[in-house]
């Protein structure tokens, strides 16, 4: 739980660290120097303007990839599998799904497999047309999706491959070992009383927590250097750092080249041939 309620601090600290021109009194303050940065997490549009609110709209109508042949058949059968069996979970209804279309008549499938093949052709050329309709602010608004959802992947890929976690930091320490005293608190109300405490504290009552984010910084250097070098030797360069994959090719370009001796040189003498 204590952990949960760290991230979610982290997560409120870096929201209103998002705050246009917010000035906070404790930004000075060691251990949570992240409510300086320079980080906008508010909405990309600004929505009271007029022409903003139409190119949301007009984005909002962005052609959808039609669903393949069995998501097709899925959708049609699920109302009457949950008739015939009232309280069936969805794990459940996708395996009797699964049964229902491989008993299905090869002319059903066929059908089925023409009308979606018909619909990805309309997709096509809409989604074409679209494209060539788009204003900058679409573009721009549909590049950072890109760039949002290829983040989400890679931290998922790299969680799947056991990557280790950054610590949290020495006030996400004393949000952890804080936080049983304000249970009864929501996030938001704890996360203010946490930050109020932590300004009071002095330099020496908060070098337990600075020491044990160093301990755990050092530690962290050391198996992200290790899990990146496993990654490499697997030939999974996709989910190691940039500065990770900087340095190695810094090192491998300042090896010295060995070049291959032909033998003999140019001022061997004729006696020495």
């Amino acid at each position: 739980m204590a952990t949960t309620i760290v991230g979610q601090c982290c997560r409120l600290l870096n929201l209103i660290s998002g705050f246009k021109h917010l000035k906070l009194p404790l930004t000075h303050q060691p251990g949570i120097t992240r409510l300086s940065r320079p980080l906008w997490t508010g909405a990309i549009f600004d929505a009271g303007n007029k022409e903003t609110v139409q190119v949301l709209k007009n984005f909002s109508e962005k052609p959808k990839m039609p669903a393949n042949v069995f998501v097709t058949f899925l959708q049609k059968v699920t109302a009457d599998i949950m008739k015939d069996n009232p309280g069936m979970r969805r794990p459940e209804i996708v395996r009797q799904a699964s049964l229902m279309w491989q008993d299905l008549n090869p002319e059903e499938k066929s059908r089925l497999t023409l009308e979606r093949k018909e619909l990805f052709e309309k997709y096509k050329e809409d989604m074409k047309a679209y494209l060539d309709n788009m204003t900058p602010e679409q573009i721009q608004a549909e590049e950072l999706r890109k760039e949002k959802r290829a983040a989400r992947r890679l931290k998922s890929l790299r969680k799947q491959l056991g990557m280790p976690k950054k610590p949290v930091g020495s006030f996400g320490y004393f949000v952890s070992e804080k936080f049983p005293e304000y249970s009864g608190q929501n996030v938001a109300s704890a996360f203010k009383l946490f930050l109020s405490e932590w300004a009071e504290m002095s330099d020496a009552e908060k070098e337990k927590y600075r020491q044990k984010a160093r301990e755990d910084g050092q530690k962290y250097k050391e198996d992200i250097v290790k899990w990146e070098k496993e990654m490499v030797a697997l030939g999974r360069f996709d989910v190691v750092r940039k500065k990770f994959l900087h340095e190695l090719n810094k090192n491998k370009k300042s090896k010295p080249s060995k070049k291959k001796s032909v033998g003999f040189s140019a001022h061997d003498s004729d006696s020495d041939l």
